[in-house]
């Protein structure tokens, strides 16, 4: 499967959609835009052959990106870092409860990474848009980094192999809180258990 619609099994059934109003779609244009901005002065060019080859507007696949994170944010109680970095924000778009999320947001409907290395967070949460409008994007599910390593599958796209993970086999996103608040207390429990 290539950048074509997921078949309604292939989605979670427990996504959640998220409407925002224009205002806050161009809010976070704007912030691409600085952020774009910033990096072509400080020289960096991340993918150009990848973004050359599959005709990708980087302002609009960054805008993209702040949305989902946004709408990750939004339903966490959490703001998005609007900091302007040269080397982006190391795979760590939110900190809750000392876990570390990453949102994945994605026009394909699949979570995917390049490798194992890129996955750094504790978890990836899968926000899916449509290309046409930004207006509403969907929340498909999160998947700990452990959960992912056993569970992707390796697929060869037109820019190269990808590992994914198909939002059916996502946990639904409405227990992300309380799956962080549980890792923080496992850990608490175990940092204090004698070696």
């Amino acid at each position: 499967m290539s950048n074509k619609r997921l078949s309604p099994d292939e989605r979670n059934p427990f996504q959640v959609a998220v409407i925002f109003p224009q205002a806050r779609i161009d809010d976070l244009q704007r912030v691409a835009e600085e952020r774009n901005d910033y990096k072509m002065k400080m020289g960096i060019n991340r993918n150009d052959h990848v973004a050359q080859t599959a005709n990708i507007d980087r302002t609009f696949t960054n805008t993209a990106g702040l949305v989902g994170e946004y709408a990750v944010g939004s339903l966490l109680g959490l703001d998005i870092d609007r900091t302007l970095r040269a080397e982006g924000d190391k795979s760590k778009d939110f900190e809750l409860y000392g876990v570390t999320i990453e949102v994945k947001t994605s026009a394909t409907g699949m979570l995917l990474f390049n490798n194992l290395d890129h996955f750094r967070a504790d978890v990836a949460v899968l926000v899916c848009y449509d290309r046409n409008d930004l207006k509403t994007v969907w929340i498909q599910g999160f998947i700990t980094r452990s959960d992912f390593i056993k569970e992707h599958e390796a697929i060869d796209f037109k820019v190269g192999r990808r590992l994914r993970v198909l939002p059916r086999n996502l946990v639904p996103f409405q227990s992300l809180k309380m799956y962080c608040l549980m890792l923080r207390s496992q850990r608490y429990i175990l940092e204090r258990i004698p070696q």
